[in-house]
């Protein structure tokens, strides 16, 4: 089972059917994107985001997601047609160069492709895909938000004893999912794929520079709770932070 598997299945109907926005995505959207700019959400599962930025006067949406089905809940939902739903790869992207303003790369779709190397091409089909000038909203999984807490610290320790073990290629932040629908996945004890890759701050970092993007915000949630991105990497981790990573680029 990949990761596509698990969104058909098991996470199907948790990713499909959701609405509105989270506090993150209103707080980032509203302060860095603007409405009349052709925008492009990756990742996009049943047209959450999208749906939430019609509300809001968002106009010429388009969205993709490498499963089907979430494509085709999207278009039922969509009562306006106002917004353009593909089947997409976020690794080999068929849209041309520069064709979007705007990009949104939240809910964690960097961190969903499986590992770094599929990391890397995504991020660099973002770049190619954004016009200069463009800007890009990205989210991160936080490794170190797995770390603070005791349960999850205490699995990413045996998952880390259990791979020296096996001597497993993957490092620990190659994460299985630790839930399933809700309920917790016993298949993390087995060491199961698929994996998510969770980030350290610095590391996210330097994958979007790499690719050629400028970094002009990072935050967690502690610091969007807040209102507040800081525009520089060693401020940002000089300081506490909770939730999930969050960075703002422009091409």
């Amino acid at each position: 089972m990949d990761n596509k598997n698990i969104y058909q299945t098991h996470e199907f109907d948790s990713w499909a059917y959701r609405g509105g926005l989270i506090k993150a995505e209103d707080f980032l959207i509203q302060k860095y994107l603007k409405k009349n700019k052709k925008t492009l959400e990756a990742g996009t599962a049943g047209g959450r985001i999208l749906f939430g930025m019609l509300e809001m006067g968002f106009s010429d949406l388009h969205g993709f997601d490498f499963v089907p089905e979430f494509i085709e809940q999207a278009r039922k939902r969509d009562k306006t047609d106002q917004i353009k739903f593909s089947v997409e790869d976020a690794t080999a992207l068929t849209y041309r160069n520069n064709e979007f303003a705007q990009l949104i790369y939240l809910q964690q779709i960097i961190s969903a492709v499986g590992n770094l190397a599929n990391a890397r091409r995504a991020v660099k089909e973002a770049y190619r895909i954004l016009e200069k000038d463009g800007v890009v909203l990205f989210s991160f999984c936080n490794f170190k938000e797995r770390q603070k807490h005791f349960l999850y610290s205490m699995l990413v320790k045996y998952l880390s004893i259990l791979r020296k073990i096996k001597q497993s290629p993957y490092s620990v932040q190659h994460l299985p999912w630790f839930k399933l629908g809700g309920r917790p996945n016993l298949g993390v004890f087995l060491d199961k794929k698929p994996y998510n890759y969770w980030f350290i701050p610095r590391e996210a970092y330097d994958l979007l520079i790499n690719a050629g993007f400028d970094v002009i915000g990072v935050a967690s949630q502690k610091q969007i709770n807040e209102s507040r991105v800081l525009s520089k990497i060693e401020s940002f981790e000089k300081e506490e932070h909770s939730g999930m990573l969050y960075f703002v680029c422009r091409k």
